[in-house]
């Protein structure tokens, strides 16, 4: 206590008339009061250590906790009526954060981020080759945007209408010489004969007629080809009929 409030409190008791100068009564009364206040504070601190939270903040609380029980009940309901299991969608949510969290998952999501910065130059790259291509393509006069329609709606289209087996029978037909530039520009010719054949005037052709045209040289040449084609298929169903030889030749082996 400092040295003023010595002096004010032996001024407030000091008594003359006291044999031992101070008015005893008020000293015991100033005692007194200071003593009740000392308990009021303490009752105070008490209070506040069983009860930390005020009674008008406990009740806001309760009425607030109490709203967010009812939402989510209210969430939970309607989703029940969508047919969602909230509480297999939380265990299923708990069960990816905990594969998330594992070290393995970790080490992999940091060796992602490590490659981040690679990849946005990576992919201008391929927007770039991309666009000049489309460019390309466009001044050639092609409509690219038709063209990924078209292509997209194909493979659509063929997806829903092949099977497997019709599939792996593609893939074999794909493997094989049917898409040779030499095959393709002879069914390419063969389309145009063909039309050029039904545009033709119709008849009929007897024996002597047919061996007839026999000299004409178109005629020679069409009839050396289907001969060629009859040794060389010959020699393909043999190889298949005789499980002993090898794989069917090519045609230039045969040839030679």
């Amino acid at each position: 206590m400092e040295e003023q409030d010595y002096a004010r409190i032996e001024a407030e008791i000091a008594n003359d008339s006291s044999p031992v100068g101070i008015d005893a009564k008020k000293t015991h009364v100033m005692i007194l009061a200071k003593l009740e206040s000392i308990e009021r504070r303490l009752d105070g601190i008490e209070r506040a250590q069983r009860d930390p939270i005020p009674t008008e903040t406990r009740a806001i609380a309760d009425h607030a906790f109490g709203g967010l029980v009812d939402t989510y009940d209210d969430t939970v309901a309607r989703l029940a009526q969508r047919g969602i299991d909230i509480d297999d969608r939380l265990h299923k949510a708990i069960r990816l954060l905990e594969k998330l969290t594992m070290p393995e998952t970790m080490k992999a999501i940091e060796c992602l981020t490590e490659l981040t910065p690679i990849v946005p130059g990576a992919f201008a790259g391929a927007v770039d080759t991309f666009d000049d291509e489309v460019a390309r393509l466009r001044s050639q006069g092609l409509d690219v945007d038709a063209v990924l329609r078209n292509g997209l709606a194909a493979i659509l289209y063929l997806g829903q209408r092949i099977s497997t087996n019709e599939l792996e029978a593609l893939g074999t037909l794909l493997r094989s010489d049917v898409l040779h530039p030499n095959a393709v520009d002879i069914v390419g010719r063969l389309g145009h004969a063909l039309v050029a054949a039904s545009e033709a005037p119709k008849g009929s052709v007897g024996p002597l007629g047919a061996f007839s045209h026999l000299g004409n040289p178109d005629t020679k040449r069409s009839t050396a080809f289907v001969l060629e084609f009859a040794k060389q298929f010959g020699a393909a169903l043999q190889n298949d009929s005789d499980p002993s030889t090898s794989p069917t030749p090519t045609p230039k082996e045969i040839r030679s």
